[in-house]
């Protein structure tokens, strides 16, 4: 699925019905390309809040260190470290830095979670959670900076709300057998 599938549906919510020739390929004008610009910004803003505050996402990698890793070595942007191994398997105590981690071993392995990169309108999206609950996110955020605090409020609370129903634990509920007269 790719970015503009996720905006097409945020923009049922939002209102903007009209961008979806824009997303099929039509014509744009200038403002309506400044709007699908802020919608991709918001889209990328709404993904990092997902993979950082509610979904991690982990990355796992083969590396070749001793003593220090330094992130920039790193395939992804990193968001905190999960574990380490060394050449036996074994997990490695490890001290985290502002831009490295130290460890007194020699490493093979570093599992992490990470920022998902920038994407654009026609890039493929990390499918972290439902369509539907990404558009719920992205029209809050627009209608925070258009100024509209009840709609945002709105898309908040049932943005809040899947996110917790994706999150629970235990999703079966068991209801009691229906007595019959």
């Amino acid at each position: 699925m790719k970015v503009k599938d996720v905006l097409k549906n945020a923009c049922k919510f939002i209102g903007l019905e009209e961008l979806k020739t824009v997303f099929e390929g039509g014509q744009i004008s200038p403002e309506d390309q400044e709007t699908v610009d802020k919608l991709v910004e918001i889209f990328n803003f709404v993904q990092e809040e997902v993979a950082t505050e509610f979904l991690n996402i982990l990355q796992y990698e083969k590396v070749s260190a001793s003593k220090e890793l330094y992130f920039s070595d790193l395939s992804k942007t990193i968001l905190d470290v999960k574990y380490i191994k060394n050449i036996d398997g074994k997990r490695v105590s490890f001290t985290l830095f502002p831009d490295h981690i130290s460890f007194k071993d020699s490493i093979v392995e570093i599992v992490y979670s990470y920022i998902p990169d920038i994407v654009g309108l026609e890039d493929e999206i990390l499918y972290l959670i439902p369509v539907r609950v990404y558009a719920y996110a992205i029209a809050r955020e627009f209608f925070l900076f258009e100024g509209l605090v009840d709609k945002a409020t709105l898309f908040e609370n049932r943005f809040k709300n899947s996110i917790s129903s994706l999150l629970r634990k235990d999703k079966t509920k068991n209801m009691p057998a229906k007595k019959w007269l």
